[in-house]
């Protein structure tokens, strides 16, 4: 009696078969694809949904373009705020030190 393997009578190349039949069809596909837009080109609803299209994209692009102006005016106020409070921080700090060395300050 001849011992085989276990498994031997399962077939090893089902993966391999049913990797060429996956490529078959896919092939297959491809080739119908590419003939029909050779003779219809492409579908009218693929064209309509294009055209409904640029005119929200184009309302997005301006609606991120206004925000980014908005995020940018609200970001130069609060820099000019911190601005204004550290140059009126370092003012009085200045009138203090000349204060303390018995000096008087000039008004601004």
């Amino acid at each position: 009696m001849i011992e085989q393997p276990v498994g031997a009578a399962l077939n090893r190349d089902l993966w391999t078969q049913g990797e060429q039949v996956e490529g078959e069809l896919d092939r297959l596909i491809s080739q119908r694809d590419r003939r029909r837009r050779e003779e219809e080109g492409d579908r009218a609803e693929e064209a309509v949904w294009k055209e409904a299209e640029r005119p929200e994209a184009a309302k997005r692009a301006e609606e991120y373009h206004r925000s980014t102006l908005d995020m940018q005016r609200h970001l130069r106020s609060v820099y000019l705020a911190l601005f204004y409070e550290k140059r009126r921080r370092a003012a009085m700090k200045w009138i203090r030190h000349k204060s303390s060395n018995g000096e008087e300050h000039d008004a601004q």
